[in-house]
């Protein structure tokens, strides 16, 4: 997980892969 690496600039990014991931645990669970 880089959240420190995207979360200074690319934040649209982070929270894409975010959501993304939760959606997969969600599904997953």
């Amino acid at each position: 997980m880089r959240h420190g690496m995207y979360s200074w600039s690319e934040d649209d990014f982070t929270r894409m892969g975010f959501y993304r991931s939760t959606a997969l645990t969600t599904a997953l669970h």
